[in-house]
């Protein structure tokens, strides 16, 4: 990082030059009989050359569920990754890029109106991240969502809505994408009983409307969970070391009653037997690892370089999800990552997180990440439906709450999935 141009800065001057191509193949074409037949490919789908240009932003991961009302009917996917993952890249991730390159200024919508769209729509799309993403569109548009709908009229895309699980707040915006459709993978999805709690009258005044939820139990299993730290030798701490840009031949190390202490400088690392890996960077003068500003996109891209580098092929079947970026008073932004599986997060330990990154500005100053490894196993968990836990949490004085699948690792070696009450803001 120090001195170089970082990831997205390269991406973005790679951007302006390949602008500038296409504004140039654009007028030579444009001079021929061929230009319609060049503007016409791709209509309906979100094509690789259209988002080489475009500034669209938005981190790269798929969104926990996904909910589709096509000509066939209702199909809800969640607690799915695979499921999620395919119908996700096969045309509706192409989608809700597209919807936001084309976003107007968003207006204040509502929960009524939200509602409305999935009663009386024939076509619509349901994203669920799980918790707030940021966004960036190609008209200058910048917000935060968890829940994106996109809703059709006359098999054409129409409108872009959004709910923002902090403040509580929806918003719409116009997206007039003319030849944007629902892509044919969406289109084939079968019905089944996955609906809103809003729509399932022995639900609607115990979930949020917002929530999915299905007559049935969820069907998951227990997972394995181990250290993968445990065993790592000198190699494998100078091989972690190197990845993450520390100078071996710059470094000191000794043992510790906790682990393994380096030192470089003013910046430390202690790998810890517990599978802790915790960062202290200097607070003054040049900082190891800095993000591309102060954007929270760009504060993810730097904390998730980070995670990727160390955990690669050392989370088993986990994935990690943002679950939070938050301002301290002193003005450092924290970034506080979990692990999922299946759709489902990980509460893990005390805290319940599995990694924090703390950035003053755009310097990383430290961070820490628990690492572990999750296996299936063939244990399954006996979870019972969103009926009976919402009965089970109106009973505990938790009406209204969102209820959430999560897999509990209590340090057994076994995490099994349970509903716990969510608190939303």
């Amino acid at each position: 990082m120090r001195g170089k141009l970082t990831r997205r800065q390269i991406d973005r001057l790679e951007n302006i030059a390949i602008t500038l191509l296409a504004c140039t193949a654009i007028f030579l074409v444009s001079q021929t009989n061929l230009f319609q037949t060049f503007v016409g490919q791709g209509t309906g789908s979100y094509s690789e050359a259209y988002r080489a240009v475009a500034v669209t932003e938005l981190p790269d991961e798929s969104p926990v569920a996904v909910m589709v009302q096509n000509d066939l009917g209702r199909c809800g996917l969640r607690y799915d990754t695979a499921g999620v993952d395919e119908v996700y890249s096969q045309g509706l991730k192409d989608l809700l890029y597209h919807a936001l390159d084309k976003m107007e200024k968003p207006k204040r919508s509502s929960q009524e109106d939200w509602q409305q769209v999935i009663t009386q729509s024939e076509t619509w799309v349901c994203y669920d991240y799980l918790y707030n993403i940021p966004f960036t569109s190609a008209t200058g548009q910048e917000g935060w969502a968890r829940l994106f709908l996109i809703s059709f009229r006359n098999g054409q895309a129409e409108a872009l809505y959004g709910f923002d699980q902090n403040t509580g707040e929806y918003w719409v915006s116009q997206v007039g994408a003319a030849g944007l459709a629902l892509p044919a993978r969406a289109r084939a999805l079968e019905p089944n009983q996955v609906r809103f709690a809003f729509e399932d009258p022995a639900l609607t005044d115990l979930l949020p409307g917002y929530m999915m939820a299905d007559t049935t139990a969820p069907s998951c299993q227990a997972y394995s969970s181990s250290n993968p730290l445990m065993w790592m030798d000198e190699t494998g701490i100078r091989t972690m070391l190197e990845t993450v840009g520390f100078n071996l031949q710059a470094v000191s190390i000794y043992e510790s009653a906790d682990g393994t202490v380096v030192r470089e400088g003013s910046d430390t690392i202690r790998i810890q037997q517990d599978g802790s890996v915790i960062y202290h960077g200097s607070e003054s003068g040049e900082a190891r690892y800095e993000a591309g500003s102060l954007a929270e996109l760009d504060l993810r891209e730097e904390a998730e370089r980070i995670l990727e580098l160390l955990t690669a092929d050392r989370t088993g079947q986990a994935r990690f999800l943002c679950q939070g970026c938050e301002e301290e008073a002193d003005g450092t932004t924290v970034l506080t990552y979990s692990y999922l599986l299946e759709g489902a997060r990980v509460s893990l330990g005390e805290y319940g997180w599995a990694a924090q990154f703390r950035f003053q500005g755009e310097a990383l100053i430290s961070f820490e990440i628990i690492f572990r490894q999750y296996d299936s196993t063939e244990t399954p968990c006996a979870v019972p439906p969103e009926r009976q836990a919402a009965a089970a949490a109106e009973a505990q004085g938790q009406t209204g709450k969102e209820l959430q699948l999560c897999h509990r690792d209590d340090g057994s070696g076994l995490t099994r999935a349970l509903w716990t009450v969510r608190e939303i803001g």
